[in-house]
């Protein structure tokens, strides 16, 4: 329910929802089962189980901790020349844009783990360092970087 949506990201979000409907309709079937059992024997019995698991629910749910919140990136002025700054990621930030590019690596047929010195050699080819003297010639070479591999996947295909 709402308390998932708290804890889910957006790619992981399906999985959650999906076990989340998988348990409460495993409930809802076994449910009625056992505590039919148990109600033939004596029907109080049901309402200590249910008081019973209503307590655990209860007391895991004060466990729980809600994520905490990070703050939004303030865009401020670039600064270009001897004021520029590169930027510098958290742990979370080297993670992400990690996966992200070991993901790619593999969804494109790369073989980055066995030619890794290779695939290495080939992203500082295909990322070089760039003019960070004004704003001008960053922009133009980060738009001539953008046609060359446009023009590039245009050859492949």
């Amino acid at each position: 329910g709402p308390l998932l949506q708290e804890f889910a990201q957006t790619s992981n979000r399906g999985k959650i929802n999906s076990t989340n409907q998988l348990c409460t309709n495993l409930g809802r079937m076994v449910g009625p089962l056992v505590y039919g059992r148990v109600a033939m024997s004596d029907i109080n019995t049901v309402w200590v189980i249910a008081g019973m698991a209503m307590v655990a629910k209860a007391l895991l749910t004060l466990f729980v901790q809600l994520p905490t919140e990070k703050k939004p990136l303030k865009r401020g002025a670039t600064s270009y020349g001897e004021m520029w700054k590169d930027e510098v990621g958290s742990a979370e930030d080297l993670q992400a844009i990690g996966k992200f590019v070991g993901n790619l690596l593999s969804k494109n047929h790369y073989k980055w783990i066995s030619r890794r010195s290779e695939i290495e050699s080939l992203l500082e080819q295909l990322l070089p360092m760039l003019s960070v003297e004004n704003k001008d010639s960053y922009d133009k070479q980060l738009h001539d970087l953008e046609m060359a591999s446009k023009n590039l996947l245009a050859m492949a295909h």
